[in-house]
């Protein structure tokens, strides 16, 4: 039972008809990133995209904390005003794969697949590799080549504009630093797998992306049956890089 009954994120857009496939977008984004997709795959499958707490047209979360207890209560709440047939498809984007394996750990029974895309997979116990939030924070300007870039302008901005404007931009960023912290840097992703044993999870990521650790990820392959992994030669976007190939792993 959801503890936020009256949290919706906002829907981006609903097309198609068919299965459902539900988009979720990571860190500094919002549903329209996944745009360039949504008229392949509406045009074979009822497809959705959500904006998560904080980002896009949704509300901030009521707490502070974009907690992903409460990203996940609100898209439970957002799918109840949904209309779809059959079971989910799930497509998480970076910090987005965490809502995505929290909500198919609670809601199982309707899940046909999952497809999780540049995870940042973190494991603070054991012998595997770990990243604090500030590296990940740090490497997140690195893990895209079109990051750098923005980094220049939001340099040239900041000694360019009034102390108002630099309080808002920060205002507009603390959405993405708390998401980060709740989201990637407190996950549990061992416990959600285990909770997945029957249902195929599918990783795509990029050799060139700074943020994810690839010893992790041969880990779950190993540990888990059910999971496979594909790299590209790629950064961390490889939802736009490798659009062909993401929308063969949906629709198939």
């Amino acid at each position: 039972m959801t503890n936020n009954r009256e949290l919706f994120l906002n829907v981006h857009f609903d097309k198609g008809n068919g299965p459902l496939i539900l988009l979720i977008h990571g860190v500094e984004n919002n549903g329209k990133f996944w745009s360039p997709l949504d008229k392949t795959i509406s045009e074979n499958a009822h497809c959705v995209s959500v904006d998560l707490l904080g980002f896009g047209d949704s509300p901030k979360s009521p707490t502070g904390l974009y907690s992903l207890e409460e990203n996940v209560d609100a898209l439970e709440n957002t799918l109840s005003k949904i209309h779809y047939e059959g079971k989910i498809l799930l497509v998480g984007h970076s910090m987005g794969t965490f809502v995505a394996l929290e909500f198919a750990k609670r809601n199982s029974d309707i899940i046909k697949k999952l497809i999780l895309t540049s995870p940042v997979f973190i494991f603070k116990k054991g012998p595997f590799k770990y990243r604090s939030l500030n590296e990940i924070i740090q490497n997140l300007f690195l893990a895209n080549a079109s990051l750098l870039r923005v980094i220049f302008f939001q340099i040239y901005e900041l000694v360019s504009t009034s102390y108002h404007s630099l309080i808002k931009k920060g205002v507009r960023l603390l959405p993405s630093i708390l998401s980060i912290d709740s989201l990637v840097d407190k996950q549990n992703t061992i416990n959600q797998m285990e909770s997945l044993k029957t249902i195929p999870i599918y990783i795509m990521y990029g050799y060139f992306d700074t943020l994810v650790i690839n010893s992790n990820i041969k880990f779950l392959c190993n540990r888990f049956r059910n999971i496979k992994a594909t790299k590209f030669y790629r950064f961390h976007d490889i939802p736009h890089k490798e659009s062909k190939a993401l929308i063969s792993a949906i629709l198939r």
